[in-house]
């Protein structure tokens, strides 16, 4: 099996609600791929597949795991700031 080469704009192009590096820097998005990498590993030992072109299953499992801490990061941010008035 391969391993995934993550990529911020291919993630920002399939994601498109991620498209804004004001509120989602680089360094937000890679530090969540990083994240992600920890729980479902990215690598041949990983139990869950990747060979493209027949199976990308470990890239949207990745991906997807990605968008979550990206997400509640910028919300909690989000909540930080309008009830510290």
């Amino acid at each position: 099996m391969a391993v995934y080469d993550f990529s911020v704009g291919v993630f920002r192009s399939e994601y498109p609600a991620f498209e804004d590096e004001t509120k989602y820097p680089d360094t937000m998005i890679t530090t969540a791929f990083t994240s992600a990498e920890t729980y479902f590993h990215n690598d041949d030992a990983s139990i869950y597949p990747y060979d493209p072109p027949h199976n990308y299953f470990r890239k949207y499992l990745l991906d997807r795991a990605t968008a979550l801490p990206a997400t509640c990061s910028i919300w909690h941010r989000y909540r930080l700031t309008r009830w510290a008035v």
